[in-house]
């Protein structure tokens, strides 16, 4: 059941597009990922850039500002906000323990903004280092801010969960597709091997009737055509055996009465030469006892000779 060309058919289909839906899901989910992850990590560029600017001009003014601080550091993505001085200290933080600590960053005292990946609390975030040029000829402090990419992560498995809902939905459909499909394909196909059994027992009155409107109706006409041919050149070797048998009757009628004609021929010729053979015999038989009668009579005549010359030898008495 499971392996005829129906059933072909409905796996390739079906394969074809999970196959096609998975590498659509995975473009699409990379695509998207990345595109987000870049749109978040250049907001958060742009709020560091902020940042140092405000606190830069708030230091000098003697205004910090924590109200900002505070806001950013508040979102979803952002996991740690740090101000460290040039030794190391940390002089503001999102954290309130974390404020006074020393911790060693290769960021601390650079001069230009960078960006680095980095792990905080076991999760991979991206850290950007922004310098804070506060004091005057001292080194430049230094803005941590660390994005999490958590949220990104979250909406990949929802995006998993969605399309795998969405992947068995469509090859249900896919499935009824190719079903239909299928059957238009199959069941002509099974009605064309039903013709062709019906025309392999020599019944070549029986013409395929497929109406697909495609090439199995093509291959349809086509048998017809061959089934018509062979239908006439049987019609044809019928009555040509029909000439043939009376032909070879009638054929067979001149043979039986020319054999008759011959063995007739043959029985008077027969019987002549058996005339011929006791007329000979006779001959024979006359000559041979004229021969023996020639025989004994030269034999007589020898004896006689032979008497008459015995008394003529004898001598005569005075």
């Amino acid at each position: 059941m499971f392996r005829g060309v129906f059933w072909k058919i409905w796996k390739l289909g079906v394969l074809c597009s999970i196959l096609a839906i998975c590498l659509a899901f995975l473009v699409l989910v990379n695509y998207y990922l990345n595109t987000e992850a870049t749109e978040m990590l250049q907001r958060n560029r742009l709020l560091v850039q902020v940042i140092t600017h405000e606190a830069e001009s708030g230091y000098i003014k003697g205004l910090w500002p924590y109200k900002t601080l505070k806001m950013i550091s508040d979102a979803e993505d952002i996991l740690l906000l740090w101000v460290v001085k040039p030794s190391g200290q940390i002089f503001w933080a999102n954290e309130p323990e974390m404020i006074g600590r020393i911790i060693q960053d290769p960021f601390l005292g650079l001069e230009e903004e960078k960006i680095r990946n980095s792990s905080f609390q076991g999760e991979r975030i991206k850290l950007i280092g922004q310098p804070l040029n506060i004091e005057l000829r001292e080194k430049p402090w230094t803005l941590l801010l660390g994005v999490s990419f958590q949220q990104l992560r979250n909406a990949q498995w929802e995006i998993i969960l969605l399309s795998m809902a969405s992947l068995v939905l469509i090859v249900i459909v896919i499935s009824f597709v190719v079903f239909y499909f299928s059957r238009r394909i199959t069941a002509p196909l099974k009605m064309l091997i039903k013709d062709l059994g019906i025309l392999g027992k020599e019944d070549f009155s029986h013409r395929v009737k497929i109406k697909t409107g495609d090439e199995i109706e093509e291959v349809g006409k086509a048998i017809n055509i061959m089934a018509e041919e062979r239908e006439v050149a049987c019609r044809g070797l019928e009555e040509s055996k029909e000439t043939l048998a009376i032909k070879v009757q009638s054929r067979t009628k001149e043979l039986q009465d020319l054999t008759a004609s011959l063995e007739e021929k043959v029985k008077e010729r027969t019987e002549e030469l058996q005339e011929r053979v006791d007329e000979l015999e006779e001959f024979h038989r006359l000559t041979v006892g004229r021969e023996l009668k020639m025989i004994d009579l030269k034999k007589e005549v020898e004896r006689l000779r032979e008497e008459i010359r015995g008394k003529a030898s004898k001598p005569r008495k005075k």
